[in-house]
């Protein structure tokens, strides 16, 4: 492998956990919209029994075995990622990163 080859490979996999840490760091906590988390999957539940929630975006990604459902939960100015049943809150106006990282894979890390 040429040096510069190496080098790209390099970039490109720091590019990747830096968005992985970005993403993870964007998350808000359950506890802010006064809702349980036992665990990802209560989570979801509990935001879907306290909140309505409106379905802005279905994005496809070759990392999840179905599409990846991202809602406004209204009232509020967060979303949430429904990844087949694992909510993950975040600020609405980090939607394009998030959005982004679903697409290119390093949301699922």
């Amino acid at each position: 492998m040429k040096i510069s080859e190496f080098r790209k490979l390099i970039r490109e996999e720091v590019r990747k956990v830096i968005k992985e840490g970005t993403i993870e760091s964007l998350s808000v906590d359950p506890k802010l919209l006064k809702v349980t988390d036992k665990d990802a999957e209560s989570t979801m539940n509990a935001i879907e029994s306290k909140y309505k929630l409106k379905l802005l975006k279905k994005i496809n990604s070759k990392m999840a075995d179905m599409p990846v459902e991202i809602s406004q939960i209204i009232g509020t100015s967060y979303i949430v990622v429904n990844e087949t049943g694992f909510g993950v809150i975040f600020n609405a106006t980090d939607m394009p990163k998030v959005v982004a990282a679903i697409k290119d894979g390093s949301y699922f890390g």
